[in-house]
C-alpha cells in the first residue's frame, strides 16, 4: 500500500477491472477499495507517529508523500 495506492493497480494484479474490484470490496466490507487503501496509510502514519521518534517530515517521506504539508492535511 505504500508503493501502490491506486485501486487500478490492485485490480490489475488480481486480473480484474477496478470497477469490479471496487464493487466486490464494497459489498463485502462496506468500504470502498480506495477507503481501505487510505485507511492502511492512515494506520501506518499513526503507528509511526506514536511508536517512533521520527520527525513528521521523515514520516511523510517514509510514507511517500511528496509534500509534508499535504501529509499533515491527509
Amino acid at each position: 500500500f505504500l508503493n501502490h495506492r491506486s485501486v487500478e493497480y490492485y485490480a490489475a494484479q488480481l486480473g480484474m477491472s477496478a470497477a469490479y474490484l471496487s464493487k466486490n470490496v464494497k459489498e463485502v466490507t462496506g468500504s470502498t477499495a480506495g477507503e481501505i487503501i487510505h485507511d492502511q496509510i492512515t494506520l501506518e502514519a499513526k503507528r509511526l507517529l506514536t511508536n517512533t521518534d521520527l520527525p513528521v517530515e521523515q514520516i511523510s517521506d517514509r510514507l511517500l508523500f511528496n509534500d509534508p504539508a499535504y501529509f499533515g492535511r491527509f
